[in-house]
């Protein structure tokens, strides 16, 4: 494999175009992807799709033993994965690409139904480089610190994330503080207009209990991207979106992205038929790796639907109602 181009994932885009052109020319045989955490490599094995490159020439060298390098599409490690905790949010921004501000109250996941999840996802990876624990708002789930635990249990190797919009991160309780400084966990803040002056609070907090964190800039816009016409292109939608790699883990089934699991709520709160198929089901007979990374890579029904990159609004919280224009492209 020593023809192999290696493709930086932090590189020059420009470096990518000359492998290709490399690879046009049969001075290299392939292209090797190191893993990375987060889902860039991802992104530069659909890049490489695009061009028409088969998957037997794209090469992975995996996280959890950078000694092995296999077939991408063999591999033993997923880039990313993500799962929630609670449904429903206290933030309630009106644009929720997760629909949080259309659910009533917290709504809590089954712990035991996420572990039986996540030991059957380690039947067929290794690794997951990147685990987040999302929500809507996973701080107001109590038995948090016990997901954590369970997480890191099955995929010790993995850098796990809490993702919180910071209203409660001051408040959290001790064994939650504990398990996060124990096990490495970061905290990542979406920084919303709602909490502005406060973020600086909140750093000192996270730093004063040994809490690893990250901060993002401040969200002023969110992205409507709804569309009940159904009429869409699944594909060129699929090309286009930036959730194609947020890989959701929700009790035993998988998804490519949230909405096979949260579009019921849409449906519900406005007496709409968003699909609410395309996951795969872990227990499904006959299933393999290969065949969950294939699947991983192709649209599912809610595409024609959803309209990528979206239309940009400004951010604002959700009333006691949410207007279906405030979500609805």
């Amino acid at each position: 494999m020593s023809d192999l181009a290696l493709l930086d994932p932090a590189g020059d885009p420009a470096s990518y175009t000359d492998a290709l052109m490399k690879y046009a020319s049969r001075e290299v045989s392939g292209f090797l992807i190191p893993a990375t955490v987060s889902f860039t490599s991802a992104v530069l094995a659909r890049f490489l799709r695009k061009f028409k490159v088969p998957y037997e020439d794209i090469y992975y060298r995996h996280m959890y033993d950078p000694g092995l390098v296999t077939n991408w599409i063999s591999r033993r490690e997923l880039p990313y994965i993500e799962y929630q905790v609670a449904d429903g949010c206290n933030m309630r921004c009106s644009a929720c690409s997760h629909y949080s501000q259309l659910v009533k109250g917290a709504v809590l996941s089954d712990l035991e139904e996420t572990k039986k999840g996540f030991m059957l996802l380690k039947d067929y990876f290794e690794n997951v480089c990147l685990i987040r624990v999302m929500g809507g708002e996973p701080l107001m789930n109590p038995d948090l610190h016990r997901y954590i635990r369970m997480t890191h249990e099955i995929f010790p190797k993995a850098e796990l994330e809490v993702v919180s919009n910071g209203i409660l991160i001051t408040s959290m309780p001790q064994d939650l503080i504990d398990t996060m400084k124990e096990l490495n966990v970061t905290l990542y803040m979406s920084y919303y207009p709602a909490m502005e002056g406060k973020a600086e609070k909140i750093d000192r907090f996270l730093a004063e209990n040994g809490i690893g964190h990250k901060i993002s800039v401040m969200a002023k816009e969110f992205s409507k991207v709804t569309d009940l016409s159904g009429n869409l292109d699944p594909e060129a939608e699929f090309s286009n979106c930036s959730w194609r790699f947020c890989t959701m883990l929700r009790d035993t089934r998988l998804a490519v992205c949230a909405y096979p699991f949260l579009s019921h709520y849409f449906n519900e709160y406005y007496g709409e038929d968003l699909p609410e198929s395309g996951a795969i089901d872990l227990t499904e007979e006959g299933l393999t790796s290969e065949e969950i990374l294939k699947r991983l890579e192709m649209p599912v029904e809610f595409c024609s639907y959803c309209r990528q990159p979206g239309v940009p609004v400004a951010w604002k919280r959700a009333g006691a109602e949410v207007p279906m224009e405030d979500i609805v492209v």
